[in-house]
């Protein structure tokens, strides 16, 4: 953390937005239960105004304000990041949009619809060989979708439980159940 937030000090110092977008990001969307909610908002905030100007920023703002129950502010903030993406065309854009929705469709309770959109993002990343990336954040993004599904008559073959099955065995990712 103390190089993550001299990072971000030099940032503001400096007026870097690519900086600051990813030593706030990696700060406010990893935050610890005894962190100061107010001073994550505030850094949240910042990177609204100062790191929106690249995609990375965007997507890490949008989950700071989620991650601290600011839906509405988040929502804004992933249309914003929505409109940005599809103005560039970055392939990982559609992967980030494919996340997004999934997410959604969970909290909404729609989880074959999570399921459908995380199934095209495994098959979109495997078309354009991201597969790697995609990997991570169906991982992310749908443990707990599938978790709850189940493997079934309905879902026997989906390429997602291979996906989580992968990445589960990587230490980094035997953690998730218990974040």
């Amino acid at each position: 953390n103390d190089y993550l937030i001299a990072a971000r000090e030099q940032a503001l110092r400096c007026d870097d937005p690519d900086l600051l977008g990813a030593s706030n990001g990696v700060l406010v969307v990893n935050p610890k239960p005894w962190s100061d909610r107010e001073q994550y908002l505030t850094m949240a905030e910042e990177m609204v105004t100062k790191a929106t100007r690249t995609v990375q920023g965007l997507g890490y703002t949008a989950g700071a304000f989620f991650t601290f129950g600011k839906f509405k502010r988040a929502a804004e903030t992933e249309e914003l990041l929505r409109e940005r993406l599809t103005l560039t065309g970055q392939v990982n854009g559609l992967l980030q949009i494919l996340s997004m929705d999934s997410r959604d469709a969970y909290i909404r309770g729609n989880l074959e619809e999570s399921l459908k959109l995380l199934e095209k993002m495994a098959d979109y990343s495997r078309e354009v060989s991201l597969e790697e990336v995609a990997s991570h954040s169906i991982t992310f993004t749908g443990l707990k979708t599938i978790a709850y599904l189940g493997k079934s008559e309905n879902y026997p073959e989906s390429p997602v439980w291979d996906i989580i099955s992968r990445e589960m065995a990587k230490p980094l990712h035997r953690r998730l159940p218990i974040l």
